[in-house]
């Protein structure tokens, strides 16, 4: 029986250009990556639900103390935001860097998770895997004090945060479409989204995943 693992582990490698083949992403600007730096993961918690560990958020530690963008401002190509954000445990990046730089962000024998990850982790919480409305105590009890998410909103294109305190939304490795990626989404209004997607540009938490043969 395949046995998924979210460990985080504290490590931290270099940023280097990656090849990337996906839609609505231009890696022909240099010098992105140093502007990121060095990434590590935040912390060693972690919380395990069912066959699932999962980790806590990623930064990058070396990358400029301010949000930017460079690229296509309507996929948001390579976007962070690097500034401190305690609510997130961690630096937000647009679903472009996430998915250019998944290897560095998420070394071997790391991975981004995808949108099928965060239905199982849905499913194994007790809920549908679909998403769904108006499930506050859900969302408390499992999104919040099992999985220990967080409310910790987005980061804009513009450099403003927004939602913290409200929304908690992390990343995946799917994609939608061109301009959109498929993300996890609760909320304090009782939201479960583990299959929504969003505008590539916005910046998002990320966890990363590996999985192993028991």
């Amino acid at each position: 029986m395949r046995k998924i693992i979210y460990v985080l582990a504290l490590a931290s490698v270099m940023l280097a250009q990656a090849t990337f083949a996906q839609q609505g992403c231009n890696t022909n600007t240099p010098g992105w990556g140093n502007n990121l730096g060095r990434v590590s993961f935040v912390s060693n918690q972690t919380w395990t639900i069912g066959n699932q560990t999962w980790s806590d958020a990623v930064t990058a530690t070396a990358c400029q103390k301010t949000a930017f963008n460079i690229g296509n401002p309507r996929t948001g190509n390579y976007s962070a935001d690097c500034r401190s954000n305690p609510e997130h445990r961690g630096d937000l990046f647009s679903w472009c860097a996430v998915t250019c730089f998944a290897n560095q962000l998420c070394p071997y024998p790391w991975r981004v998770p995808t949108r099928d990850d965060f239905i199982a982790l849905d499913q194994a919480l007790g809920g549908s895997g679909k998403n769904r409305c108006c499930f506050v105590q859900f969302v408390t009890d499992n999104y919040i004090n099992r999985w220990g998410g967080v409310f910790g909103g987005i980061s804009n294109p513009g450099g403003s945060f927004s939602s913290q305190g409200l929304w908690g939304v992390y990343w995946s490795l799917s994609e939608r479409n061109i301009y959109f990626g498929y993300i996890l989404k609760f909320d304090t209004v009782g939201n479960a989204n583990p299959q929504l997607s969003w505008r590539k540009y916005l910046g998002l938490a990320l966890r990363c995943v590996r999985t192993i043969t028991p």
